[in-house]
């Protein structure tokens, strides 16, 4: 024993550390890394999802947008709803507009376009019509893909009768599983990268913006939500 040594010292001989291959660095302070793998699925960003109501009880007149899978525009027109009652109102409307003292009637039926959805510049473009219209055109408020068609033309619908389903796919979610043991080096505001197999060998990019504070009991996971911009709807 060589007295010269510390209690958490080690003294070899040439051979000794060639048989033991030992090898040294300078003890440096960096960050630890840890990759963790997860599986998961793809769906709709819920924010940039919208269900398309009849505002105004009447017939389908016509359908713009015909089948699931159509890609439509902000403000594209959707459907055109005979409305019986949209007559009646715009012909009180105009008539009012013409009296010499339309104020009071004008804030009252101006309140019942509103709350049919119509928006102000529709309802300027009512006072300049000669006679009233008997039709009203839903429009699709977002650009998006039609995930779902529920209008028949010809058919009768009420006022929050559901009418397409419309989903902005160029940003989705991206849902995880993670194991109980992965929990500890997730966090939002992480950078992550996925594969698919529809697109094999190619890698796409998100960022996980929130994880599930509550442990699935039977399987010991937690979901985790990651956002990804998907510009071309693959």
């Amino acid at each position: 024993v060589d007295e010269d040594l510390g209690p958490r010292q080690l003294k070899l001989s040439a051979s000794a550390m060639a048989l033991a291959n030992v090898q040294t660095a300078v003890a440096t302070r960096q960050p630890v890394s840890k990759q963790v793998r997860l599986y998961g699925n793809i769906a709709v960003d819920e924010r940039r999802f919208k269900t398309i109501t009849a505002w105004i009880p009447g017939r389908i007149e016509k359908l713009y947008v015909d089948y699931t899978g159509a890609e439509v525009r902000d403000g594209a027109p959707l459907v055109d709803i005979y409305s019986p009652e949209l007559f009646v109102a715009q012909k009180e409307y105009l008539t009012a507009v013409q009296s010499d003292n339309p104020l009071v009637s004008l804030n009252s039926i101006e309140r019942k376009f509103k709350l049919w959805g119509f928006s102000e510049s529709e309802i300027e473009s009512i006072k300049s019509q000669d006679e009233p219209s008997e039709y009203a055109t839903i429009s699709a408020p977002i650009s998006g893909v039609v995930v779902e068609k529920m209008a028949l033309e010809g058919e009768y619908v009420k006022t929050g009768s559901e009418l397409y389903k419309i989903a902005d796919l160029s940003q989705v979610w991206v849902y995880l599983d993670a194991y109980e043991t992965d929990i500890q080096y997730l966090q939002p505001g992480q950078n992550i990268q996925f594969t698919t197999a529809a697109y094999p060998g190619e890698t796409f990019a998100g960022t996980i913006d929130f994880v599930e504070p509550i442990l699935e009991g039977s399987t010991r996971t937690v979901k985790v939500r990651a956002t990804a911009q998907n510009p071309n709807n693959r």
